[in-house]
């Protein structure tokens, strides 16, 4: 089991919980541990019933969409990263193979997951309020580079949150 920040009515308090570990969904999937998130408007709107996603599945919900961490576990068809790399997710989550990605516009893919929105797992929605966070395989995800990691690295990485949302966009 490991913590997560989980809501059962929109508006309403959050709770921390006890939620079951992630595991790998298939081999083309990730699990990455959350060192950094970061809470945007978009959360808000999330908990205030705002978001159609959200209010189409129901609650409970785990928020947050906006984070880094280090890979902690890949799937058998993963080579794009390894166990141990650090990285910034992107909010969407592009699939890498419909026509947009294919024109490297992975920010308006067709068939995009988002976590903290659409992301159905341990039977609620999940984002990175939560100690790891199991992840579909994107081409979207940032490496960390090494040289960063030698500068504060809790500041670069709450950074990452937020400038990974700008990969690519503006094509």
């Amino acid at each position: 089991m490991m913590k997560a920040a989980v809501y059962s009515n929109f508006g309403g308090p959050i709770h921390i919980q006890h939620v079951p570990m992630p595991s790998l969904k298939d081999e083309s999937s990730c699990i990455v541990q959350v060192l950094a998130t970061g809470v945007c408007r978009s959360d808000w709107h999330g908990w205030k019933g705002h978001d159609d996603d959200i209010k189409n599945h129901g609650l409970p919900f785990i928020p947050g969409h906006e984070f880094s961490g280090i890979v902690v576990s890949i799937g058998a068809n993963v080579s794009k990263i390894k166990v141990g790399d650090r990285v910034a997710i992107p909010f969407i989550l592009a699939c890498g193979s419909c026509s947009e990605c294919q024109l490297d516009k992975p920010t308006v893919c067709l068939d995009q997951n988002q976590t903290g929105f659409t992301m159905v797992r341990i039977s609620c929605l999940i984002g990175s309020f939560m100690i790891s966070v199991p992840l579909p395989m994107t081409t979207a995800y940032i490496k960390i580079c090494s040289f960063y990691l030698k500068k504060n690295t809790q500041i670069l990485e709450w950074k990452l949150c937020r400038i990974c949302q700008c990969h690519k966009g503006g094509s």
